[in-house]
């Protein structure tokens, strides 16, 4: 006698089964080649001419028949697949992945869900054992900037666990484009993950839809992210070669500058970085180290005109830091003297990227 409690609250599922009847003998011939494709292909492929569905549902002993004929709809035909739950550790926590398993004719694959900003599918070919991995970036799926770096993140977990060490079967030549690949998602990565801690600190949103490419911005990332977020000073390669007393601030008194003296020199800037749908304005507290007096010039209008250079084995730079308001770049001139080997030690957005991309090769 079987346990009746047990067989109640048994989770065991339901028994289906399926029968199709098609229009006629061509409708058939077209079902067949439809299987034939989903297969060859691993693609969706609607199906006409069906006529008839007829379905059975097992319980038990049960058996319970159900047609459905008349006015039928659309009929798709999948390819097979199976769905696989992995749990992967990421710099963003723990994940839970979902692939989608299946094959074709010549291959068996799995791959990620195609609604991600970041697609990976890795393909083992049935004759050869031979693998191709492909992978698309496709940042007009997502809507916000931080889900895109949750997916790029999370990307480059999945390509750590499919292609561990031991983990499968290439030649040299494809580890290295692998490595690659994989250093190419970590730097794209970086740079979203950037964007992320720029928008918290301005508490606005950039639009994903206005990025075609992130490679030509990571520059301008960089330089955002060390301004505002990091709040350090940047070394810029740049020569000024004259101003007006009336508009910069001389550390030294005019009576005591001499030609070939060197000047130390401080003055407030604003820019206006235009990036993904945001235009953001810096205002920038800056020092200009390794000026010589070359010439001093007073003008009729009682204005003194400083003409100033440098020496090959002393170039000119400029050091800057950023700051959202006007006030806050202002006090931060006034006290610049004071961090006067902060800024002089300062390195460029270039020398921070070489950093980053260095510490990704180890």
């Amino acid at each position: 006698m079987s346990n009746i409690l047990k067989d109640v609250f048994s989770k065991k599922m339901f028994e289906m089964g399926l029968n199709l009847q098609f229009r006629d003998v061509e409708s058939k011939a077209e079902f067949e080649k439809a299987m034939e494709t989903a297969f060859e292909e691993g693609r969706p492929v609607e199906i006409t001419g069906v006529s008839a569905i007829n379905t059975s549902i097992k319980a038990g002993d049960m058996v319970y028949p159900h047609t459905i004929d008349g006015s039928i709809g659309k009929v798709v035909l999948y390819p097979y697949n199976e769905r696989i739950k992995k749990e992967l550790d990421t710099e963003y926590g723990k994940r839970t992945i979902y692939f989608r398993k299946g094959q074709t004719k010549s291959e068996i694959f799995i791959e990620t869900g195609e609604d991600k900003a970041i697609f990976l599918k890795l393909a083992f070919a049935k004759e050869g054992h031979t693998a191709n991995f492909t992978y698309r970036m496709q940042f007009n799926k997502s809507t916000q900037i931080k889900s895109i770096a949750e997916d790029l993140c999370t990307a480059i977990s999945i390509i750590n666990f499919w292609f561990k060490e031991g983990n499968y079967l290439a030649v040299a030549e494809d580890r290295n484009s692998l490595e690659n690949i994989r250093k190419s998602f970590q730097i794209t990565f970086s740079c979203f993950d950037k964007l992320v801690a720029i928008e918290q600190e301005l508490q606005l949103l950039f639009d994903p839809a206005q990025i075609d490419s992130i490679d030509n911005h990571v520059t301008e990332v960089e330089e955002l992210y060390l301004l505002l977020v990091r709040k350090i000073p940047i070394r810029l390669n740049a020569k000024l070669t004259s101003t007006e007393s009336t508009g910069i601030t001389l550390e030294q008194p005019l009576q005591d500058l001499k030609i070939g003296a060197e000047i130390a020199i401080n003055f407030s800037g604003k820019s206006v970085y235009s990036l993904f749908g945001q235009n953001i304005s810096v205002y920038t507290a800056n020092f200009l180290f390794n000026a010589l007096v070359q010439e001093i010039i007073t003008e009729d209008n009682d204005t003194t005109k400083i003409l100033y250079g440098d020496v090959d084995s002393r170039p000119m730079y400029i050091s800057y830091t950023g700051f959202k308001t006007e006030e806050e770049a202002e006090m931060e001139r006034q006290a610049i003297l004071e961090k006067n080997e902060i800024y002089k030690n300062a390195i460029t957005v270039s020398g921070h990227l070489k950093d980053d991309f260095s510490s990704i090769d180890k």
